[in-house]
């Protein structure tokens, strides 16, 4: 391992804590007054392959989300990444 880099462990805590924080603030917007939130779902067993964090509004369709984190940039994480 280079300086800078981390172990496969770490570099899947660091993804875990980024998906945390992004179902993190979501559950900060479902608490507002007002808010369309119902529920959420973190790796959402009902969500199949898009399980990483779920939304479900009030009225309406559920929202999927794929939260993923880069470890160091080199690589472009976009569509063509994930399939």
């Amino acid at each position: 391992m280079t300086a800078g880099t981390l172990s496969a462990s770490g570099a899947r805590i660091s993804g875990d804590d980024y998906q945390h924080l992004f179902a993190w603030c979501l559950t900060l917007q479902a608490l507002q007054t007002e808010s369309e939130i119902a529920a959420l779902g973190v790796e959402d067993p009902a969500a199949g392959n898009v399980d990483d964090v779920t939304l479900y509004p009030r009225q309406g369709r559920a929202r999927y989300y794929q939260v993923k984190f880069s470890v160091d940039a080199s690589q472009l994480v976009n569509v063509q990444w994930l399939t």
